[in-house]
């Protein structure tokens, strides 16, 4: 007889075990039953599946101890996908509301039942791209804050953020920090370009989608139309977008004021990019990019 007492997974749920004889096994099952169980059918681990909302959306699965957390999944997740650092990977049980699994969870504290699927989504963390920005533009120690030289002369100058966006949602924040206000000499330019746009090219003629912040202008795609709030020093610009199979919706906003949509045909394999045209103008990255899944409010997972 095995007198320690130890935790198991039943076809009756978790129990722990009070005696165990060679064909007999008495569980105190965690709902107040007690369960005469042969021991072939007490588990100490259970199977979970994971489907991943990333950029190949795989299904993995993991036979896991049910008294170990799940500090090492994530771990996992990472080797197995290949996740950069700068990927966070969420987990999720939705279990009549949405559950976040913390890494100090375990199958047995969240009472997971075997064969459970989890659903995981991944944050892509940017900073600005050293190798893909104008000459005029000086990156800060930070990685997040640039400007342009005060040497430089008034032209188009641009850097690419460190990311590629093809699939899911994307939200990040540009705040301008310092700007002459000379009005329509003074222009900063936010949005997404492809690879090809030049780094000292017009946003106006290349692969660019994007918002004047001073001249209030939607621009792109052979579009320069009205759009949006002049942006001045301090002010907080977000940028949002929306990917739907393979066409990319491009919408903005000033201090959470929503803009509306600005474009809803950007294509795939885009960057983040800002284009500054004035000498000393400054701008950071306020909160960082992130790429998820949306949970919407009805507690259901979608993208």
């Amino acid at each position: 007889m095995i007198s320690d007492e130890k935790w198991v997974y039943t076809s009756w749920g978790y129990g722990k075990v009070i005696e165990q004889h060679k064909s007999q096994a008495i569980v105190q099952l965690t709902w107040g039953g007690v369960g005469y169980l042969t021991p072939s059918s007490l588990h100490s681990s259970i199977r979970i599946t994971i489907k991943l909302f990333t950029f190949d959306r795989k299904t993995l699965s993991f036979d896991w101890n049910i008294l170990q957390d799940f500090s090492h999944l994530f771990t996992l997740i990472h080797k197995q996908q290949s996740l950069p650092p700068t990927v966070q990977v969420q987990v999720f049980l939705t279990r009549g509301k949405i559950i976040q699994i913390s890494s100090y969870d375990s199958p047995l504290s969240l009472k997971i039942k075997n064969d459970t699927k989890l659903v995981a989504i991944t944050k892509q963390c940017f900073t600005w791209d050293t190798s893909k920005k104008s000459s005029n533009i000086e990156i800060l120690d930070d990685l997040i804050t640039i400007r342009k030289k005060e040497e430089s002369e008034i032209s188009y100058d641009s850097i690419f953020g460190n990311v590629e966006l093809s699939t899911g949602n994307h939200e990040w924040e540009i705040k301008m920090d310092f700007m002459m206000q000379f009005d329509e000499e003074e222009e900063v330019f936010i949005g997404v370009a492809t690879k090809n746009f030049s780094l000292e090219g017009n946003p106006f003629d290349g692969e660019y989608w994007g918002f004047m912040c001073v001249g209030c202008r939607k621009i792109g795609n052979r579009v320069h139309e009205e759009y949006g709030e002049k942006i001045t020093t301090g002010d907080v610009v977000k940028v949002k977008l929306e990917y739907k199979n393979t066409k990319g919706t491009l919408s903005f906003a000033r201090n959470g004021f929503e803009f509306g949509n600005a474009f809803i045909d950007v294509p795939p394999k885009v960057f983040p990019v800002v284009t500054l045209n004035y000498p000393k103008i400054q701008v950071s990255l306020g909160k960082i990019m992130g790429v998820w899944a949306a949970i919407g409010s009805n507690n259901k997972l979608f993208l």
